[in-house]
């Protein structure tokens, strides 16, 4: 399984781009080309760490270590 993925900003449905765990825990995270970075955070269930994110480069890419996230793009 994929432990990560590459984002163009040009191909992205809308501005926003959210991160939440699908299992209890997310080991590992890494955003870069974000407006928020992240470099090797674990996240749980519940808390907005990874919410709302924008791309502020023409790529950006996340990476983690373990677990399962669901990406959600939206515009509002």
């Amino acid at each position: 399984m994929d432990k990560g993925r590459t984002f163009k900003k040009s191909q992205c449905f809308g501005k926003y781009i959210s991160f939440l765990p699908l299992t209890e825990q997310v080991k590992g995270i890494t955003l870069r080309g974000f407006k928020y970075p992240l470099t090797s955070r674990d996240i749980v269930i519940g808390p907005s760490l990874t919410t709302s994110n924008e791309i502020e480069e023409e790529e950006a890419v996340i990476t983690f270590d373990e677990g399962i996230l669901i990406c959600i793009e939206s515009r509002d």
